[in-house]
This record gives structure tokens, sequence and C-alpha cells, in this order.
């Protein structure tokens, strides 16, 4: 409670309350994987080098047919379908709405929004997911349907939630450096409060951070379909 070296790390979603709490706040702010809010340092996440990574992946191992899943509301989900929408379109290959549930990350409504795509005669080969419940929620999807992962479709997730390497399969996915996240934020906070460097540098500060490709056992290489 004294007038020096205290601030806060703020972390959580986007919404007009951390808005406000930001701009009033009398103490040094820096947010922690909050995009959207003007006029504070932000630590985040690497989104587009993160799905370049898992669309990489699925490339090398021959998928052309990628469908994606993740909410556009989030500034981070953002992110990552426009990232997507970049990779496909840089490899010449085509983005398709309907191969796309754009709905919650609950993992029943994934499952209820991505069953009639992979109902249809032409459907993905893989799945590139915002995050790592909108894929187990695919896989629930495919596993509806009597399609086997990895042999039948190829699922990619983001984030490396703990249940990732717990599903059936193993998911491969976007392993996110919180620990690194935090300790950069912890920094950039105590150079705010020490007064290190410009003011206005400081506050419009954007780090992000490296992420890596967690490949298990729900990816695979496109299988040959016979011809007639």
């Amino acid at each position: 409670r004294t007038a020096r070296h205290r601030g806060v790390l703020l972390l959580g979603e986007p919404n007009p309350q951390v808005q406000l709490f930001a701009a009033e706040c009398g103490c040094p702010v820096v947010l922690v994987d909050i995009l959207g809010v003007a006029g504070h340092p932000v630590v985040a996440i690497d989104n587009a080098g993160g799905i370049a990574q898992a669309l990489r992946h699925l490339l090398e191992l021959g998928h052309r047919d990628i469908g994606f899943a993740g909410m556009p509301d989030n500034p981070s989900l953002h992110e990552r379908f426009l990232a997507y929408c970049g990779g496909m379109t840089e490899a010449g290959l085509a983005v398709r709405p309907e191969w796309r549930y754009g709905g919650t990350g609950h993992i029943r409504d994934v499952a209820e929004g991505v069953r009639p795509i992979l109902g249809r005669k032409h459907r993905p080969t893989a799945f590139i997911c915002a995050g790592d419940y909108y894929a187990i929620g695919v896989l629930e999807a495919a596993r509806s349907l009597g399609l086997r992962t990895p042999q039948d479709l190829s699922v990619a997730g983001f984030d490396d939630v703990d249940a990732a390497a717990l599903s059936t399969p193993p998911l491969t996915t976007v392993r996110v450096p919180k620990i690194q996240l935090g300790a950069c934020a912890a920094d950039l906070l105590l150079r705010g409060i020490a007064g290190d460097g410009v003011p206005e540098i400081w506050q419009h500060c954007e780090v992000r951070c490296r992420t890596e490709l967690a490949v298990r056992a729900s990816t695979a290489p496109l299988r040959k379909t016979k011809s007639p």
C-alpha cells in the first residue's frame, strides 16, 4: 500500500471490466496474454508462429484439406484463425467456410458443431484447433461418427493443457511457454515500477513468447485412397 514499488500483473479474458481496471489503476499494469486493451504493456503468446508450426506439420504429413475450430471473438483465438487463413493461402490451399467451426469452446458444443462437417462426403482430413478443448471436441465428433484418429482424421490443438496428453489418442498440440510468459511479464512489470526507460515506450511494449509443437498420436500421414 506504499506509494512506490507496487504494480499489477493482470491475467484473464479481455472485456470492458479489464479495460476499465487497467485505465483506473494507480500503479503500473502489465497484461498477461490479454490482447485488445490499449495503452498498457502486454506479454502474449506468438499465436501466428504456433499456428504456423501446426500447419507446417500437417502439410508435411500430406494433408491439404484442413479445417479449423475456434471462436473468433477472443483476440488471441482470432489471431490464430488469421494465421491459419494466411498459412493456407500461402500454401495455395482453399480456406473453406463450411469446414470451420466458430462456436464456443465447450467440448460438447464443439462435438455437436463439428459432427456435420465430418459427416459430409467431402470432409477435411485434418483439423487445426485454436485450443485443446476445441481439439478434444473434434476428437469426440470423429469418434461418434466412427472415424478413427489419426487414421481417418488428424487433429492438432493449441496450449498443451494437462488433458491434452491424457486424451485418446494423446493430442498433438502447440505448447505454450507458461513459465517464460510469467517471467517476462514479471520482469517487464519490475522495469515499469523502477521507471527504467521512457514511460511512453514502456506503456506500448509488446512481448511475444515463442511456442513449440508437441507431436503426439493424434496426427499421422495422410492415407492414400485407392483409385476405383
